[in-house]
């Protein structure tokens, strides 16, 4: 030791001793690795707020005339905007055996038509038998704003209307592509 002075220049020229580096450097990592957990703990709980199951309510289409007529409250069968639909089963039910003649079609629409296009048919529903019939799509149906689901028929004879409910998933459209995953 020559003198403090000198001592401490020399300190300030060659830096902190290496364990006091080594100390610094896992202190900064750990502080990235816990940010970096919160985040994700954080995402994690953000997404199971995002996306639930749910139950649709029913939505009626009445028979007139011997065929479906849609209502304003067909809108209830499609998303909101910033929402997704994985759509997991539909059952229409309301005809009975008198009803043998029936044609009922669902449709994935936009801002809910009264008539089906052709093109976009999801399923035919050709029954007979009383009570209701269910369709599980494969993997879900994906319906995205302005979708809808719109549901059609002609040859009822009896029945005053048909049911549909659905049951799915809700998804915020924000994280569509991780539920997809």
């Amino acid at each position: 030791m020559l003198s403090p002075a000198l001592d401490d220049l020399t300190a300030r020229l060659t830096g902190p001793p290496a364990g006091a580096v080594a100390t610094l450097d896992i202190h900064a990592s750990l502080g990235k690795i816990a940010r970096h957990l919160e985040h994700e703990d954080r995402r994690r709980r953000d997404f199971l707020r995002a996306v639930r199951g749910i139950n649709f309510p029913a939505v009626t289409f009445p028979v007139v005339s011997g065929a479906l007529t849609v209502t304003p409250n067909a809108v209830l069968l499609g998303p909101e905007d910033g929402q997704v639909w994985d759509i997991r089963r539909v059952t229409l039910a309301g005809w009975t055996t008198a009803d043998a003649a029936i044609n009922v079609n669902l449709f994935r629409e936009q801002n809910t038509p009264t008539a089906g296009n052709l093109q976009n048919r999801l399923k035919k529903f050709n029954d007979s038998a009383p009570g209701n019939e269910t369709w599980n799509p494969g993997g879900g149906l994906l319906l995205h704003s302005p979708d809808s689901l719109l549901v059609t028929g002609s040859g009822f004879t009896t029945t005053t209307a048909v049911i549909v409910t659905l049951e799915g998933v809700q998804v915020q459209a924000d994280y569509e592509a991780e539920y997809l995953i």
